[in-house]
């Protein structure tokens, strides 16, 4: 099963513009960060000079009404500040805690106050005190960070657009370079990979594509070495799957058949060795399984309908998930031939010895009778020649 990954397409140019364009997001987003952090300490900073210089002016302006205790004055000098944008709360008392002017803006958060004595020759005559609020610095920063957000957003719609087009364009050149080059090496060149590439980016590939490549030569050597000597063999090869099907069969095999490859390609083993039955072939097929191989002579057919003996040796193998027996098949013709020329010589040799055995004997009895008619004073009736 394949994996569902593989066959789906992927472009470099996006996955770099998709890489570019989060490293803008994260620089940004920090840029943002710090700005915002540099941009609230400063507010804060700022707030903290002005609240000094309004509770300074305030008192300044204040002392005189104050001690004359000219209320409208007060007043209009308290709704004069009260209208700043930073001011959050703002209170105006006399000594005695009589209170001349108040105004508190409930919306606005207090950051920074400030309180202090109005004197007056040395006296105290009231208090005044006043609180700022960081609103409006706030409103700059959330104007800043849409002004940021719609640039970042500009920027990146540009970036994906220039590297989008950039990209293919710098890319297209060095890919056709290297389809070539692997194109070449899949038509038989195996030197392709070594004339190299000008791109540094792909050098490393290329220099692994080529080591690659000479394993696969030495492989592929090998392999065709391996291939051709099986091919050559004297004696003849068959592969044969479980079914007694031939899936493969050497030249030796169609020199002791007859057949040609093609046709023991599409034969069964039932049709070249004779009276093999299912059931003899299952009972080697199990002894195989059992003992790995087997070794056994029988009676090949030949195209012509002539026999001829063999001794066969079957290893029962498992390749890529499918299980196949290797025939390795000697032809037995000489063999025989020779087994019954020593079979009648043997016979031959047997027959002689039985005649001399027989004369020997002959020759005996013949002396026996000469012997005996000596002794009758006889003449001699056999001439025996030694």
């Amino acid at each position: 099963m394949k994996n569902s990954d593989a066959s789906e397409h992927h472009s470099i140019s996006k996955r770099l513009s998709l890489g570019l364009v989060i490293t803008l997001i994260v620089v940004a987003g920090l840029s943002l960060v710090v700005n915002y952090i540099i941009s609230s300490r400063n507010a804060r900073a700022e707030l903290e000079i002005k609240s000094n210089e309004y509770i300074a002016a305030l008192t300044d302006a204040l002392r005189l009404p104050i001690w004359e205790i000219n209320q409208e004055t007060i007043k209009a000098i308290g709704e004069s500040y009260s209208q700043n944008e930073f001011v959050a709360q703002l209170l105006i008392e006399g000594q005695d805690g009589l209170v001349f002017f108040k105004n508190e803006k409930p919306d606005l958060q207090s950051i920074v106050s400030r309180s202090k004595d109005i004197l007056h020759d040395g006296k105290l005559i009231g208090r005044v005190h006043i609180a700022l609020s960081s609103d409006y610095y706030k409103a700059v920063d959330r104007q800043n960070f849409w002004s940021f957000s719609i640039t970042i957003i500009v920027m990146i719609s540009a970036l994906l657009i220039v590297t989008g087009v950039l990209l293919r364009q710098f890319l297209n050149k060095p890919m056709a370079r290297f389809i070539d080059m692997v194109d070449s090496f899949a038509a038989g060149h195996s030197d392709a990979f070594k004339k190299g590439i000008p791109y540094t980016e792909f050098i490393a590939l290329v220099n692994v594509l080529d080591a690659m490549g000479d394993k696969i030569e030495s492989q592929m050597r090998s392999l065709q070495l391996t291939q051709y000597s099986v091919d050559s063999s004297s004696g003849a090869i068959y592969w044969i799957d479980l079914d007694a099907h031939i899936t493969y069969a050497n030249d030796a095999a169609i020199r002791n058949t007859g057949y040609s490859k093609d046709e023991l390609n599409k034969m069964s083993l039932t049709d070249i060795e004779y009276n093999l039955s299912k059931e003899l072939w299952q009972e080697r097929l199990d002894e195989m399984k059992l003992e790995g191989s087997l070794t056994f002579e029988s009676v090949h057919l030949r195209k012509n309908n002539s026999t001829f003996p063999v001794e066969v040796t079957a290893t029962f193998l498992k390749f890529a998930e499918r299980e196949y027996i290797f025939a390795f098949v000697s032809d037995l013709t000489r063999r025989k031939q020779a087994e019954e020329e020593v079979k009648e010589l043997a016979e031959l040799e047997q027959f002689s010895k039985l005649a001399v055995g027989r004369e020997k004997i002959m020759i005996e009895l013949k002396e026996e009778i000469n012997e005996l008619l000596r002794r009758l004073n006889e003449p001699e009736k056999y001439k025996i020649v030694t």
